[in-house]
């Protein structure tokens, strides 16, 4: 499948949210692997050095810009997508192919975000 017909169409069953929690969080990665799974793109083994793992996911905040993935008409996601990947080129931040380098900065994100989150737990 095309990349932008599968970010395009990577719209998964959205899981139910609770008050307080953001669906970003996982929205993001559902998408990412729909995206990963209808392109058939092999994401590289090799993490991000730091620097460049926090620049990339500094452009996917961007790229997200305080908005619910999930209430994006596929079209914002495709406009977006191409937003985001002129970002990450413009930056260096090529990690492959345009699928591969979309998909390692929505997971880098995804994880930084993670990371964060468990950072402000309570008794960590």
């Amino acid at each position: 499948m095309v990349f932008e017909d599968a970010v395009r169409g990577a719209t998964p069953i959205w899981p139910q949210v609770h008050e307080g929690e953001d669906p970003n969080t996982i929205d993001v990665l559902l998408h990412a692997r729909q995206v990963e799974l209808d392109t058939n793109t092999t994401v590289p083994e090799d993490v991000p050095e730091p620097d460049l793992g926090v620049r990339a996911a500094e452009a996917v905040d961007a790229f997200i810009s305080g908005s619910q993935f999930r209430g994006w008409p596929p079209e914002t996601r495709v406009e977006r997508a191409g937003v985001l990947l002129e970002r990450l080129k413009v930056e260096g931040l090529r990690f492959g192919s345009e699928a591969q380098t979309y998909l390692v900065a929505l997971y880098t994100w995804h994880g930084c975000l993670g990371m964060a989150k468990l950072l402000v737990q309570p008794g960590i």
